[in-house]
């Protein structure tokens, strides 16, 4: 035994300085490769120990020792064997718990990926190793004539050196053989037929004869290019004047009803900027496709071509990915929409009837019916937002929220006068004190009522002066209606009202006499009932009287009234009736 010890440390010296030979071989010829040496560390000198051992043990074995001597070699033997399969098994189990989590680096020779590191070996990262290789590829193919015969494999204990006449191009260990699945010796001769197939296929594709193909295709695309630009251009052009020449006969006005939505010269227009839409699509689409083939054509820029193509298609294939998860949520969004339209089609419908006053309800006024529509309508559709609200896209996301609060403070800081005005508004539609064309007196206003929305109402006097009230203006004020008393069948019209005053001296029989002949003489007072006459007050020098005459058109009351001035101030005339009222002023003489 003491003989075989003697043998193994020897062979073990062996190997350190065969290490330390190679370190410094490397380090003056191949500074490259110098973690080819660092990726031998105490755990790759321990297997290659082993691996010694078991080759020492083995031909012991077979020089047929003593039966004793047999036994403890045999047991020492599947000691290192047993040894060498756990630790196996246990980096076996640790690589298929990292491989999820784990993406390799590709090693590239211009857009071909040649080979994949997992792991790092020694202190070098799979970004590392990818990266030299790279390079060292590069290397290969610049060299004139390659010969394939000369990239070779080189065994160093659980480290396979690819070696390319002396240059050392790549080294694998076993860690990387049990990434891929398969035995260190079958991943190298893989790498080894990868190399070559790449280089020479490169080599062959970038040769002269090759290269002027491709400059032959590149004139040939642009060419192309520049003619489909021509001819697009050419198709535009004669379009654009069939369109001008044609325009009587191919273009007519499109209208909704008697609103006129597109007049020809306007039409023409807007197909005009529609065809030169289309024509900067199609030379920006020819361009891209130009550009795309012409990078792709040579090896070198295939990389470019292939970053070209990856950054119009991946928002393309995002955008209709998106389109496509959205689809379910389009569902219900159109069951909700399909179930509104369904339910105001139906209200609309009772709405037209209780106007036409086909359906009575008891307590509910047919003026009433089309505010309560627009009411219940605007409720529906707040209703039918909230329930869309969730199935929109990015109705999750924190900036939408944000927005919407945002939105929310602004409308609730800067609405609050309108949303006072709309609830006024909806309370006056259901107090009724006017409609739209009543003669109304508002505050110190009077005229008839044009418009009556949500927020304001409209009104213009008699001098044609439209004004602007706020619905909350109308709700604290006191209203006049002069028109509603005509509509009640259980009043008789509006009545116009003159005031005089007379002195003492005048007959109050014949006052009342003349003023009502004053009101009958005056067009558009009623004669049934007839006009009366009123003693308002007796003040200190004079009787004051009021003249009460019944109209059924509170739109000439003003005119009335002026009427009857007119008339009684005739009539007292022809009656020789002073209708100066003196006031006496007593002055005490001391």
């Amino acid at each position: 035994m003491f003989k075989y010890l003697k043998c193994y440390l020897l062979l073990l010296l062996l190997l350190v300085g065969s290490f330390v030979g190679a370190q410094s071989q490397q380090d003056s010829g191949m500074h490259h490769n110098k973690w080819l040496q660092e990726a031998l560390t105490a755990k790759d000198i321990q297997h290659f120990k082993d691996s010694v051992t078991l080759s020492i043990l083995k031909e012991q074995l077979k020089k047929g020792n003593s039966t004793s001597e047999q036994k403890l070699l045999k047991e020492k033997l599947d000691s290192i064997q047993l040894h060498a399969s756990l630790d196996i098994s246990k980096e076996m189990a640790e690589i298929d718990a990292e491989r999820a989590n784990t993406f390799p680096v590709p090693v590239l020779l211009f857009s071909d990926t040649v080979f994949q590191f997992y792991t790092s070996i020694g202190q070098y990262s799979a970004a590392q190793r990818a990266k030299d290789l790279t390079e060292k590829l590069n290397y290969l193919y610049k060299q004139y004539p390659y010969q394939p015969d000369s990239l070779t494999i080189q065994a160093h204990a659980d480290i396979y050196a690819i070696k390319y006449k002396n240059e050392v191009i790549a080294g694998l260990s076993a860690t990387d053989a049990l990434w891929e699945n398969t035995s260190l010796k079958i991943l190298s001769e893989k790498l080894v037929q990868q190399i070559n197939i790449a280089v020479a296929k490169y080599q062959q594709e970038n040769n002269w004869t090759n290269t002027l193909k491709r400059i032959g295709l590149v004139v040939v695309l642009i060419v192309a290019i520049l003619l489909l630009i021509f001819i697009t251009n050419r198709i535009f052009i004669s379009s654009v004047k069939k369109l001008v020449r044609s325009k009587s006969k191919t273009l007519s006005e499109i209208k909704i009803k008697d609103y006129k939505v597109f007049s020809r010269p306007h039409l023409l227009s807007i197909l005009i900027q529609i065809l030169k839409v289309i024509r900067i699509v199609l030379v920006i689409v020819y361009l891209y496709i130009g550009v795309t083939v012409l990078f792709g054509i040579f090896p070198a820029t295939q990389k470019w071509s292939n970053n070209i193509i990856f950054f119009v298609e991946a928002p393309l294939r995002k955008i209709l990915s998106s389109m496509l998860h959205y689809l379910p949520n389009l569902i219900p969004i159109a069951l909700i929409v399909l179930v509104f339209r369904l339910i105001t089609k139906i209200l609309k419908y009772f709405t037209k009837e209780i106007e036409r006053g086909q359906l009575k309800i008891k307590g509910f006024y047919s003026e009433w019916s089309r505010p309560t529509y627009n009411l219940v309508r605007m409720v529906l559709c707040v209703l039918v937002v909230i329930l869309i609200f969730p199935y929109l896209p990015g109705s999750g996301s924190i900036a939408f929220k944000g927005i919407s609060v945002f939105v929310g403070i602004l409308l609730s800081i800067g609405s609050s006068s309108a949303i006072s005005n709309a609830v006024s508004g909806v309370v006056i539609t259901y107090m009724r004190p006017f409609k739209i064309g009543d003669w109304v007196k508002v505050g110190e206003f009077t005229g008839h009522v044009i418009e009556k929305n949500l927020l304001v109402t409209r009104i213009r006097t008699l001098q044609n002066e439209d004004i602007t009230l706020p619905n909350t203006t109308i709700l604290n004020s006191q209203t006049v209606n002069y028109t509603k008393p005509i509509r009640d069948p259980n009043t008789i019209g509006l009545v116009v009202k003159v005031d005089v005053t007379l002195d003492y001296q005048t007959d109050w029989k014949l006052v009342s006499e003349l003023l009502k002949k004053a009101a009958l003489l005056t067009e558009g007072v009623l004669r049934d009932p007839e006009p009366f006459v009123l003693q308002q007050n007796l003040n200190d020098f004079n009787v004051a009287y009021q003249l009460n005459a019944y109209t059924l058109q509170p739109e000439r009351m003003f005119f009335i009234h002026s009427d009857l001035l007119h008339h009684i101030v005739d009539l007292f005339k022809e009656a020789d009736v002073n209708m100066i009222s003196p006031q006496y002023i007593n002055i005490k003489k001391d």
